[in-house]
Formats: C-alpha cells, sequence, structure tokens
C-alpha cells in the first residue's frame, strides 16, 4: 500500500499554489566562441592646405605655422610624428623650394583624385620628390615634376 501511494505522487505534477515551474531548456552544444571584426583605431589626416614650401611650424603644435596653413613638408612631419597616416590635398600644386623633403619614415597613403578630365592627377609636385622609407606606404594618383636629379619618387621599403 505505501508503494502505490508513493507511485501517485511520484506522478503527480508538483502543486506550486499555482504557479508553474519553468524548465530551463539545455543546449547539447559545447561553449561557442564568436569573433569579433578587427577593430582600427582612426587613421592620422595631414591635410596639404599651402602651396607654398615653408616650415614654420614649431613642434610639437599640430604643425601648422601661424599663417593657420600646412606646407607639404609639415604634413610629412606631423605624418611621421604621429606614425603615419593620409596625406591628402586642397592645393592644385606644391612647390619644393627649400631642399629636398623630408623622408616619409612611417606608412603613409597618398590616394590623389583624377582631375575633371578623369584621365591626369588633381596634385602636382614641382622642384622636389618623396622619399618612401617605411614599409606600407600606398601612393596613387599624383604627379611629380621638374625635380633634381636623384629625385622624384624613391622607395627604400616595400
Amino acid at each position: 500500500m505505501f508503494l502505490n501511494k508513493w507511485n501517485k505522487c511520484a506522478k503527480r505534477p508538483a502543486q506550486n499554489s499555482g504557479k508553474q515551474r519553468r524548465k530551463r531548456a539545455r543546449s547539447n552544444s559545447l561553449l561557442g566562441i564568436e569573433l569579433l571584426e578587427q577593430r582600427m583605431a582612426p587613421a592620422v589626416v595631414a591635410t596639404v592646405t599651402n602651396p607654398i614650401d615653408e616650415n614654420d611650424a614649431t613642434p610639437p603644435s599640430d604643425y601648422v605655422g601661424g599663417d593657420g596653413l600646412m606646407s607639404l613638408r609639415e604634413a610629412i612631419n606631423y605624418l611621421d610624428a604621429n606614425g603615419g597616416g593620409i596625406l591628402a590635398f586642397t592645393v592644385p600644386k606644391v612647390s619644393v623650394t627649400l631642399g629636398p623633403l623630408p623622408p616619409i619614415t612611417a606608412p603613409v597613403t597618398i590616394d590623389v583624385p583624377l582631375a575633371a578630365d578623369g584621365v591626369s592627377s588633381s596634385v602636382e609636385i614641382s622642384g622636389g620628390g618623396l622619399d618612401l622609407k617605411a614599409p606600407g606606404n600606398k601612393v596613387k594618383g599624383l604627379t611629380i615634376n621638374s625635380v633634381l636629379p636623384g629625385t622624384g619618387l624613391t622607395v627604400e621599403a616595400g
């Protein structure tokens, strides 16, 4: 008799004053790891706003001189001091007159858009060239004219 009562109790649903007990869904899978996308810090951008070759900026400023404009020379110094970045232009022609430009020793991207004709470069550097010494530099669409012998575009690393 005791066994019959026990069987009835075991088969009867539990009574929790009207509340039903929820069962946790169990998963048969192992712990999964989801990979996150690669994150990159925003790039440093140096924009050449002065067509004249000058170096009136005094570090550790933002490398813009007292005139409020950034020359190509100042932009190269700024990018090198900040570990590289993007070199942009708002002027169509830059004249290098103070001697050779400083070498670019950090990875820099120079991606110049095409001119309105869709064929030629919209930016021209005359009088001096670029010396790329860091790996990872990218140069696209830039015109370099009237350079001194032995200058132009020198690539010393990938």
